[in-house]
């Protein structure tokens, strides 16, 4: 169906309860696949009925982890990334046994929680924590359940072949939002659930070969989304015990959630790396907001330095500012998220663009001295950004890595501003 055809059997309120501003903005979401019928709680059964089928994603989305801070996993419409985007990151989960002693668990889920690590301005890492029923018993895994939703923040994720202990542990997490649990002991299961009143289904993979698990994984989501086998169109759920290479192939191939052993930041680093890199919309260009921001205690004698929005180019700049131990502004200019030369390639970095910048941050009213600092790389616009600007401009060095002996020079050497690049 056509985004027309669906929006003309919505409520049109335009109430905006599904995220979106108007209704139609949504039924062309739904045509595309992007979104769940689910997100309008006003359509009615009669309506529901007609469009299920025909705008159900083929790779299901399923949502658990804490209040206000739930996880979505599947909701994936496309084979590969530049097709469109994948729309969820692989959930990042550590294993808890409720064979360790309560002290042994707490240090275990300390550890769990350093893993955190700053990737362009975002801190990532670990989102869950999956607690395993190695004990067999009811008792112990509930109260690893228990331990888990009192003193951690992440969502849980319980595994057990029991359902006594299953039931056990579900009870054990109800203040903490909702729990996904799995069964472990077989190949495949589908089918296993969140709760005994939702039944959300999820395909497990248990740790196997390599090719075994890219195998299986890019089978289902093959079938799921070219063959529109709705028997494979679920989150794909693979536990890695022992090797970081199997983790990267799991990312790589179509895994919603990967449960790991290790809690190593020497592994956990590069899979959080490798899943920014494939789940960064490739559309969309990874930017910082654009204004001015401040690089240790600048007074209005301190230097403005100019660069762009991309986020590489402000997160390379930036900490070599912060190594000069030189107080400056830095001035973000809005280029659409592209890097120096790029931005000037396609006339989003020039004299007007810088002028606006300042006018929008209000730089002028927090300096003494109207003196800006060019990118090297862009030499050529020092003219025209005079002109619109009515500051004198500095060209500063082609590399950032040039930053801090630039800096460290200016009050000693001011020759040197007007010589680099």
């Amino acid at each position: 169906m056509t985004g027309l055809e669906i929006y003309k059997l919505l409520p049109k309120t335009n109430c905006k309860k599904c995220g979106f501003p108007t209704c139609l903005a949504f039924a062309i979401a739904l045509a595309g696949k992007k979104v769940e019928l689910d997100k309008c709680p006003d359509v009615d059964d009669s309506v529901r009925q007609v469009l299920g089928e025909a705008t159900v994603l083929p790779v299901r989305a399923i949502r658990f982890g804490r209040p206000g801070r739930e996880l979505e996993i599947g909701g994936e419409t496309e084979m590969f990334r530049h097709g469109k985007r994948f729309n969820n990151a692989t959930v990042l989960a550590v294993t808890l046994s409720d064979k360790l002693s309560a002290d042994a668990q707490m240090d275990r889920l300390d550890r769990i929680a350093a893993l955190r690590f700053d990737r362009l301005g975002e801190m990532l890492g670990v989102e869950a924590v999956a607690v395993v029923n190695d004990s067999g018993s009811a008792e112990a895994f509930a109260a690893a359940c228990e331990l888990v939703s009192k003193e951690s923040d992440l969502a849980g994720v319980l595994l057990t072949n029991d359902p006594e202990c299953a039931r056990a542990g579900l009870d054990a997490c109800k203040g903490a939002g909702k729990a996904l649990r799995l069964c472990s002991g077989q190949a495949l299961v589908v089918g296993a659930f969140s709760s005994d009143e939702d039944q959300d289904a999820v395909i497990f993979l248990e740790d196997g070969g390599l090719a075994d698990v890219v195998s299986s994984a890019t089978s289902l989501r093959r079938r799921a989304i070219e063959g529109k086998d709705r028997s494979a169109g679920f989150p794909i759920a693979v536990r890695v015990m022992d090797s970081p290479l199997k983790a990267a192939g799991a990312i790589c191939k179509y895994a919603s959630l990967l449960i790991l052993d290790s809690d190593d930041p020497a592994e956990l680093l590069p899979l959080v790396t490798l899943r920014l890199n494939i789940y960064t919309d490739p559309q969309k260009p990874v930017i910082v907001d654009p204004g001015v921001y401040e690089v240790g205690n600048p007074t209005p004698d301190s230097p403005v330095i100019v660069t762009t929005n991309f986020s590489l180019t402000y997160h390379s700049v930036r900490p070599e500012i912060e190594s000069s131990k030189v107080p400056a502004w830095l001035l973000i200019v809005d280029t659409e998220g592209q890097s120096v030369l790029t931005a000037w390639a396609a006339d989003k970095l020039n004299g007007k663009a810088i002028a606006k910048a300042i006018t929008d941050s209000g730089i002028e009213e927090r300096v003494k001295d109207r003196t800006m600092i060019i990118p090297g790389l862009v030499a050529i616009i020092k003219g025209e950004t005079e002109d619109e600007t009515g500051w004198r401009v500095e060209v500063g060095p082609r590399e950032a890595s040039a930053l801090p002996k630039y800096l460290r020079n200016l009050p000693a050497c001011p020759e040197l501003v007007e010589g680099s690049g």
